[in-house]
């Protein structure tokens, strides 16, 4: 991993959910990461048609099974950072997963699903997890 590179709060994504009576589906990692003091987001996550792709493949990853090869790094920074960023990213991975852009993965919404990995593991304290999401503990309790 490049020394330079901080890895600042991790938290838990999930992806593919099940019904209700077997809770399933395959969670992911978000991390906040910082690098010369540029902060970013990193997501792990399936490249995944599920549109050409088969009712077994889907109902497999429902199940919390994983298909090979569709493995990537989602990458959430500002625009003019993304190549360096996306570069460090990969030497970084030992599993040196594509790193790419999705539209739908910002900054606002790693944010909140950084906070949200956090409140929903209950692993640290309410001090912890407010300095780990950067803000007062009062805000924690109504989270937009």
């Amino acid at each position: 991993m490049p020394a330079r590179l901080r890895v600042l709060a991790r938290g838990k994504f999930r992806r593919f959910h099940g019904n209700c009576a077997n809770n399933s589906g395959v969670e992911f990692q978000v991390t906040e990461c910082e690098h010369d003091g540029r902060r970013f987001f990193v997501r792990e996550n399936f490249r995944y048609d599920t549109f050409t792709s088969n009712s077994g493949v889907r109902w497999g990853l429902q199940q919390g099974h994983t298909v090979s090869g569709v493995n990537i790094l989602e990458l959430a920074c500002k625009p003019e950072h993304f190549e360096e960023l996306s570069r460090i990213v990969h030497e970084a991975d030992q599993l040196k997963r594509p790193v790419v852009r999705n539209r739908k993965f910002t900054l606002k919404t790693a944010r909140r699903q950084i906070i949200q990995g956090v409140l929903k593991s209950r692993s640290g304290k309410p001090s912890e997890i407010a300095s780990v999401v950067g803000c007062h503990r009062s805000k924690l309790s109504h989270p937009k």
